[in-house]
């Protein structure tokens, strides 16, 4: 805890200290703050707690479409600014929590000159007062999430202020890797599920999202690893992505993951170890997942509805000729390259439809750009 330059409080959480040195009684240490908070003393991480998280993301005034500004030009005079009032998007989460999209702009003058910048900041309102990881991980990284879907960009989040209370506001600083090259000027039509598209349901749309992120986190995260870490390699994507579709397979409830029933197994496997009980204690760790089905065996009903669906189209005979396809698919990635390539999805709509994101009932389908003439 101290002041920093400016002679604001500042409390540093470092994850170690580094070198220290010490001239004419002054000693000098170099830590390494993995997260600060500015603008007050706090004593721990654990126990610093908030009423108020307060965010501002790079897309979010993109992907609203709105803005607060009426230009106009009065005969004989020049343009006109008018900054017109616009209400509050409120929606309340689980657990009690308000969430609240608030536009704002902010006025710069150099010299004669004047600049006026509009954005929109996101809210999480509590009753009481919550852990910084809550606000964070739980609240604000989700709906950064949420965005990115939405918008098929990495978001980013540029800021986080926090509030105890109304009086005191205190800034939340830690690393924030790639922000920096962050995209801000994707223009609204570009963006593949704007507010504007889900605005009579947006609560209904945004309560849903939470609750998906608390049914399936796990495959969340590891989706979400390969969009906001654009340096993986091809395999390490891969991995996740097949990694996730496994979690969300074994957690979904519109899945049977197992090959037997459970009471059934459980006394098949009391046989089986009783009647070798020297080698009780390897049996039951081998036989421990014995029941789950593997990730091709739980993928095999999407297979036949997807093969039945193929047929009905008329674009397959039989179900032979699926295989068949496959096997021609395959050997042209082959040929002349060495390595498969991972086929892109094909259509970016029946790829939703079909995944964890199903449940929000939100249409990815979009017109096929027709392109513009271009004069040369």
């Amino acid at each position: 805890m101290g002041r920093d330059e400016h002679n604001h409080d500042v409390s540093l959480y470092c994850g170690g200290v580094g070198a220290s040195s010490a001239s004419f009684g002054l000693k000098s240490i170099k830590c390494r703050p993995l997260r600060a908070i500015l603008g007050d003393e706090f004593n721990s991480w654990v126990t610093t707690k908030f009423k108020t998280g307060v965010a501002r993301y790079t897309l979010l005034h993109n992907w609203m479409g709105s803005t607060l500004f009426d230009i106009t030009q009065p005969p004989g005079l020049t343009d006109r600014i008018e900054v017109r009032a616009r209400d509050k998007l409120q929606v309340q989460l689980p657990s009690a929590v308000e969430f609240v999209i608030l536009p704002t702009y902010s006025r710069a003058t150099d010299g004669g000159k004047v600049t006026l910048n509009e954005d929109h900041l996101v809210e999480f309102r509590f009753d009481e007062t919550v852990a910084i990881d809550t606000i964070s991980d739980k609240y604000i990284q989700k709906f950064r999430r949420f965005l990115s879907l939405m918008t098929q960009r990495p978001v980013f989040i540029e800021e986080i202020k926090l509030r105890s209370n109304e009086w005191k506001t205190c800034e939340l600083l830690h690393e924030n890797r790639g922000v920096e090259e962050a995209e801000r000027d994707l223009i609204h039509q570009h963006i593949l599920v704007s507010y504007h598209d889900i605005k009579e349901r947006f609560s209904e749309v945004l309560q849903k999202w939470y609750e998906l992120e608390a049914q399936v986190e796990d495959a969340l995260d590891l989706y979400f690893a390969t969009i906001f870490n654009p340096n993986l390699y091809s395999h390490q994507v891969i991995l996740s992505l097949a990694q996730a579709l496994e979690v969300y397979h074994r957690s979904s409830p519109s899945f049977e993951g197992c090959l037997q029933p459970k009471i059934e197994f459980r006394e098949r496997k009391r046989r089986i170890v009783e009647a070798v009980p020297e080698e009780a204690e390897w049996l039951n760790e081998k036989l421990a997942h014995a029941n789950e089905k593997t990730l091709a065996q739980r993928l095999k009903p999407e297979q036949e509805q997807v093969i039945g669906r193929a047929i009905e189209a008329g674009l397959i005979e039989t179900a032979e000729q699926a295989v068949e396809v496959g096997v021609e698919t395959i050997r042209q990635r082959l040929k002349g390259r060495g390595k498969m390539a991972v086929a892109p999805a094909g259509n970016l709509a029946a790829l939703f439809a079909n995944s964890p994101f199903a449940g929000l009932n939100i249409d990815f389908e979009r017109d096929e750009d027709p392109g513009r003439a271009v004069e040369l």
